[in-house]
């Protein structure tokens, strides 16, 4: 099925305080208004949501007082849940008329809407119903050599995460409710397994778990088809959670400017 069968909203999470790595670069009381070369961090999220060809909406899950300091011209600006679960609850009850929703951060800045218009075009021509793009590091250090990233040791490499996942509404409804008692359970390892099963945990925490098993663990966790997508471009996984990424990050722009 192609992207011109269904409405794709674009959701935007920026609801997280800068109480964590960003306070010593920023005093801005929210992460995603933290300065990059002199534009929010999630300006850049923003501008590259509306440059692309396959999202019908916009929408910022933030605070009210975003609108004294971003361009918010066609995008819908919505409260911030409690915290990131709720934040995405409210992603998907506001956009009922979605057939997929493509959630991502507010502190991607290197994201184009070229690089999500292929996110997209690859979901969508795969039969699963959740996706979540992952970056061999491989890849990540020769895009990219010297920029810190955090890496997952699974049987067919070591991987991470990008910044975003894309799913039908049935399928983030589904999966919704396991991600909670997960996120809730992150500080108590029983509590995960429970939760997981203790295979699945050791095989993730030996690195024998592979791309296939945890894509059938999430079918069995969540009756959800969720693909691990190998992506190509690294840009979707850079985010800036500390003052010396922000930096990392600034350098790169700088040298970009000067090409």
């Amino acid at each position: 099925m192609s992207e011109k069968d269904n409405r794709i909203a674009g959701v935007i999470l920026a609801g997280a305080l800068n109480d964590g790595g960003l306070m010593e670069a920023s005093d801005e009381p929210h992460e995603a208004l933290v300065s990059l070369a002199g534009k929010p961090l999630v300006q850049y999220v923003i501008d590259a949501l509306r440059d692309s060809t396959r999202l019908h909406s916009i929408s910022v899950i933030g605070f009210p007082e975003f609108r004294d300091h971003l361009d918010l011209e066609g995008v819908d600006l919505a409260p911030a849940g409690r915290g990131f679960i709720d934040s995405i609850t409210v992603g998907l009850e506001m956009n009922t008329d979605a057939d997929y929703l493509l959630y991502v951060t507010a502190d991607a800045p290197l994201l184009s809407g070229a690089i999500i218009d292929e996110f997209v075009d690859i979901c969508l021509d795969d039969e699963g119903e959740f996706f979540v793009p992952i970056i061999a590091e491989e890849t990540s250090e020769l895009q990219y050599p010297g920029i810190r990233r955090t890496y997952v040791r699974l049987r067919d490499g070591s991987y991470t995460l990008g910044n975003c996942f894309l799913g039908s509404r049935p399928a983030i409804s589904r999966v919704l409710p396991r991600l909670r008692v997960l996120y809730e359970a992150r500080k108590n390892p029983l509590k995960i397994a429970a939760s997981v099963g203790v295979g699945f945990l050791l095989r993730l925490v030996t690195g024998t778990c592979s791309v296939a098993h945890a894509e059938r663990a999430m079918l069995r966790i969540t009756g959800t088809v969720g693909r691990a997508v190998d992506f190509s471009r690294a840009e979707i996984a850079l985010d800036v959670d500390d003052a010396a990424q922000l930096q990392e990050v600034q350098d790169l722009l700088n040298r970009r400017e000067r090409r």
